[in-house]
């Protein structure tokens, strides 16, 4: 058998990982599962590794199919810039990237790169996982996801990160919030460095008789806005959440959150995902602390 991987079979590949499944790769892109099936099958016998796993949800890289994903889309990068040079004919790749991040911090920093990244860059498609960010770091681990975006991360010897902008957790409230439910506070108990503000508002803050839990910041924001009480924010959520309605309370003394790109050192190396992480370090870097961010909504 040639050990020389078709052009055809990288693609299959690249498409069957971004799709999750070999269904939705062969929805795509019009052609039978067997086929799909027998590329993947050629490529595992040249490499001499397993390159796919079967999960709940359909199949998963292996972290050797991970690693030569990586590889397969600089070759195909490179033979597209090869084609589109003898040729004169442009012809591009089209790339599917990962990203994992808070759902709030995603509403924040997304629409800030994203818009003109996508504008930018019509080959690239981005599709986007909500979750916590300690899941969020094991899934770019694991190589589950291509990039992640979270707060003050843990250092690992296995990812880069990247520092994007601050933001910093306070008190806020609204109008409404002085007139009706002066004694309710709102806030999410898996927020980052939530004890250590709990810890200064009881010391030194402002004092509540109910302190309700609720798992999601847009939901706290909304009910804050409304009268319901007041809230604990990060000061990026309660300005994209609340505008003008949310006011800031009290701030307390302690270290300002990080928001960082996060991905693999071993992988991410494509053009695609190259431009994606200059796009993020470029406009996101642009973004302000502190009191600031109300200029920046």
């Amino acid at each position: 058998m040639d050990k020389t991987p078709t052009l055809s079979d990288l693609e299959y590949f690249i498409s069957v990982v971004s799709e999750g499944s070999l269904t939705g790769a062969s929805k795509r892109l019009r052609v039978q599962q067997s086929t799909l099936t027998m590329a993947i099958q050629r490529l595992e016998t040249i490499t001499g590794a397993s390159l796919l796993v079967r999960a709940r949800t359909g199949v998963q890289p292996t972290q050797a199919g991970r690693i030569f994903l990586e590889k397969s889309k600089v070759l195909l990068e490179q033979w597209y810039d090869v084609s589109n040079e003898l040729s004169g004919k442009k012809k591009t790749m089209r790339t599917r990237l990962s990203l994992g991040c808070h759902q709030t911090t995603g509403l924040y920093a997304l629409r800030k790169f994203l818009p003109h990244f996508l504008n930018s860059n019509p080959e690239i498609e981005i599709t986007v996982q909500h979750d916590y960010a300690s899941n969020i770091i094991e899934n770019v681990l694991s190589y589950r996801l291509d990039f992640g975006l979270a707060v003050n991360p843990v250092q690992h010897q296995e990812m880069e990160i990247v520092p994007l902008y601050k933001t910093y957790l306070a008190l806020w409230g609204s109008d409404l919030s002085t007139k009706l439910n002066k004694g309710v506070l709102f806030y999410d108990p898996q927020m980052y460095g939530i004890e250590l503000i709990m810890a200064q508002l009881n010391k030194r803050g402002p004092k509540f008789d109910r302190y309700l839990t609720v798992s999601s910041l847009d939901t706290i924001a909304s009910l804050v806005i409304s009268g319901a009480g007041y809230a604990l924010l990060p000061a990026d959520t309660a300005c994209s959440l609340g505008q003008s309605s949310l006011k800031l309370i009290w701030e307390p003394k302690i270290p300002e959150l990080i928001v960082s790109l996060l991905f693999r050192k071993d992988v991410q190396h494509s053009r695609a995902a190259n431009l994606f992480t200059q796009a993020a370090k470029t406009e996101l870097g642009k973004l302000l602390p502190g009191k600031k961010y109300k200029d920046q909504v």
